[in-house]
């Protein structure tokens, strides 16, 4: 975890995977802190979710933990791929909005259901999206957009001046929006 006011500079070498524990986020970047993350190597996130007192709990891969809006991520870099459900892969966690998050290079291969690949989990909205460069191949199922809002969340702030970027979505949320 980030502490709140700490900016973090992360450089990815190797190979890299790791399962993250419904509700917590896989690297936790809560609102007041930031990450910047680089480097050549591959990172992979999974994260898992569940159900709490009758509330869906889950963390961002990269972000917010359940009921938080992330602080700001910068991807200067690295290969990262990131499965998550009903919270951001990069952003927010479920019902929790986006924060800030600028991808200026890497790569990123992101799947998410009920939530925003990049910006808000699940009832979340967008937050500010920056895309300067890379390659980002995002897989959106059921209501989330792939950037901007979750399910049920405002699309936010997006704006995209480079990098390639292949957005699906298999249900009814936008490719870009809320």
């Amino acid at each position: 975890s980030v502490a709140s006011g700490a900016i973090l500079y992360l450089t990815i070498t190797g190979v890299n995977q790791f399962a993250v524990a419904a509700g917590a986020a896989g690297i936790h970047v809560p609102s007041w802190a930031s990450l910047v993350l680089g480097g050549n190597g591959r990172l992979v996130i999974e994260n898992g979710s569940a159900v709490k007192d009758g509330n869906l709990i889950q963390g961002a891969g990269i972000g917010g933990n359940t009921g938080e809006t992330c602080g700001t991520i910068a991807i200067n870099g690295a290969e990262l791929t990131v499965q998550s459900r009903y919270a951001a892969c990069i952003g927010g966690g479920s019902n929790a909005s986006g924060g800030t998050v600028v991808i200026n290079g890497g790569k990123l291969t992101l799947y998410s259901e009920e939530a925003a690949a990049v910006g808000g989990g699940y009832h979340g909205n967008g937050g500010n999206i920056t895309i300067t460069g890379g390659q980002i191949t995002g897989t959106g199922f059921y209501q989330g957009a792939v950037l901007g809002g979750g399910t049920a969340g405002a699309g936010g702030q997006v704006l995209i001046s480079g990098g390639t970027l292949f957005l699906t979505n298999y249900g009814d949320g936008a490719g870009i929006g809320g």
